[in-house]
């Protein structure tokens, strides 16, 4: 087995570097549902200011439960966004 090395970065990090060069690539894609950078970190940013709204931030921990989607991308993406970290519960 080869190692691979580790960035030293976070997965907020990679995406928001990848957005900025590929914008409107598509980033995420379910069945005919289809979300580009741009569209994800739009999303995700409103996600991170409505819980930042309810007190979420670092030290803070949210709960998400929701099925394999767009929308679970887009919402543990803002709950990066926001500062805190979550836990995922799978909706089924």
């Amino acid at each position: 087995m080869t190692a691979l090395p580790v960035p030293d970065t976070t997965v907020t990090r990679l995406i928001l570097d990848q957005a900025a060069r590929t914008p409107d690539a598509e980033a995420v894609r379910q069945w005919d549902v289809r979300l580009t950078y741009r569209q994800l970190l739009a999303a995700a940013a409103g996600v991170a200011r409505a819980l930042q709204d309810r007190g979420a931030g670092p030290e803070t921990r949210v709960g998400v439960c929701s099925t394999r989607s767009p929308s679970l991308v887009t919402t543990v993406l803002g709950v990066l966004l926001s500062g805190a970290c979550y836990h995922v519960r799978g909706a089924g």
